[in-house]
């Protein structure tokens, strides 16, 4: 199999490859099996090993791969769409995010016209299934209307009479439950898998789509995830002073009136006494909660609860954007994190205005504040993976630097940023800086630049720079 190697005058990194009857069309996302090239798949984390894109087929024995950067003479896009490996069809593009367990997340190209898009062989993330008590469990066979105790080795069915609606069980040494419905009995396998953490919902943007990509909306969703339909509410104010309840009750929502901007706030179920409903707590800054004005978490057995009132369940944390009561989760306004079921979403900007030039200090590239996006999160446990690349031309000697800003329009705080002087005058090259955070509350993303020593032309139109990544919400 021979090669060849071109840079592309940036860091879009191109290969020709040479190989016998390849089979390859454009748009081909392959894999190296050994020394040969195949079709990728995101059907497990073997085949979803991705080293490039097919962006050119010269004949029936040689190719052009893309394997980093900004790809060209592909087909059938959408400019905006962000597409992922297909789980389903081997070497394909999907704009649907894999969700099966087993099955591979992993986005590669960032579509910006429909024959081109910005390749970035991210990290995929493998989808993993729920735990499964399958085989632990005594047989069910003749133990109806019986429920499951343990002893804290072994497992039991245990009898009890005249089980109805909100009874008690009072079981020692496992978490007491009780059904919140109005069935006379409670069926054993009802409890099956069942534990204080059960929750099968995600907050969202859109009703009856739990991973949506809309706004603005002015109503909260809390819809069923997964395939499932339960949660669990305590019905005790202090710690220890009550049961976890069982309940399935269906999409909720809640309109956000007046909600102020770019403020962080909490989201909780509870039962009002006529089913549950959804509730909400502002942070005390836009960073932190605070214990003196009441908007701060406990734990009661493991699972997140509102401090002064355990019967609030906490299940995600929003915060509104542009105007008053109005709720984004889009791209550049991730404003949605969920507490449970969070899934791995595409943040980014690009910019593909006319060509510019600059020479001074740190600023927003083309001074545009438009060149940033925002994120939301509950607990600064959620990964931000975030990448900025641009291509530009210095005077020969010379270089500028693009970076990412965290909450601020006038500096970096990339982990690194990367850029190349030009030995000659005009000559192209690209600027590109990477980051990792975790950050907690709200918090934006500025896309920034520096030259100081002397003016450089900064290239946007046609393709365009782009400041993206992922974002776990």
């Amino acid at each position: 199999m021979g090669s060849a190697w071109s840079s592309g005058g940036g860091t879009t990194v191109v290969r020709t490859i040479t190989q016998t009857a390849h089979g390859f069309v454009a748009n081909n996302v392959v894999r190296l099996s050994g020394s040969i090239f195949v079709l990728a798949q995101a059907d497990n984390a073997v085949d979803a090993e991705v080293t490039g894109i097919v962006s050119q087929v010269i004949d029936a024995n040689n190719f052009v791969l893309t394997t980093h950067g900004y790809a060209t003479g592909l087909s059938g896009l959408t400019a905006g769409a962000v597409y992922f490996l297909s789980p389903t069809t081997a070497g394909a593009l999907t704009t649907t995010e894999p969700s099966t367990p087993g099955q591979v997340s992993k986005p590669v190209l960032l579509a910006d016209t429909t024959v081109t898009g910005y390749f970035f062989n991210f990290r995929g993330m493998v989808i993993t299934p729920p735990t499964s008590l399958t085989g632990l469990l005594p047989p069910q066979a003749g133990n109806a209307y019986k429920l499951l105790g343990t002893d804290g080795t072994n497992a039991s069915w245990q009898s009890f009479s005249s089980l109805g609606s909100n009874v008690d069980l009072a079981l020692t040494d496992v978490v007491p439950v009780y059904h919140a419905g109005s069935d006379a009995n409670i069926n054993a396998d009802r409890l099956l898998g069942f534990g204080a953490k059960v929750c099968e919902y995600r907050l969202t943007t859109a009703s009856g789509n739990p991973i949506a990509d809309t706004g603005p909306t002015t109503t909260l969703y809390w819809t069923p995830y997964g395939g499932g339909n339960r949660v669990t509410v305590y019905d005790g104010i202090t710690p220890g002073s009550g049961r976890w309840r069982l309940y399935t009750p269906g999409e909720l929502s809640l309109a956000l009136g007046s909600l102020g901007l770019n403020w962080p706030v909490d989201v909780f179920v509870v039962d009002t006494g006529s089913g549950l409903g959804l509730s909400l707590s502002t942070w005390a800054n836009v960073n932190s909660r605070s214990s003196s004005s009441g908007s701060y978490l406990a734990m009661q057995d493991g699972v997140y609860v509102f401090a002064t009132d355990c019967r609030y369940r906490y299940v995600g944390t929003i915060a509104c954007s542009v105007t008053a009561g109005n709720l984004y989760d889009t791209p550049n306004r991730r404003c949605v994190w969920n507490m449970y079921n969070r899934s791995r979403r595409p943040v980014y900007v690009h910019d593909e205005g006319a060509n510019y030039t600059y020479s001074g200090g740190w600023r927003q590239v083309r001074a545009n504040p438009a060149n940033q996006f925002e994120v939301v999160g509950g607990l600064g446990v959620s990964v931000a993976d975030l990448e900025v690349g641009c291509e530009y031309a210095p005077a020969a000697g010379y270089s500028m630097i693009q970076s990412i800003c965290k909450n601020a329009t006038n500096g970096s705080n990339a982990n690194f940023f990367s850029n190349t002087q030009q030995s000659i005058g005009n000559g192209t090259t690209w600027a590109t800086a990477k980051m990792v955070d975790y950050p907690n509350g709200w918090n934006f993303y500025a896309w920034t630049e520096y030259s100081p020593s002397t003016t450089v032309t900064v290239y946007t139109a046609g393709g365009g720079g782009a400041l993206c990544g992922t974002w776990e919400c």
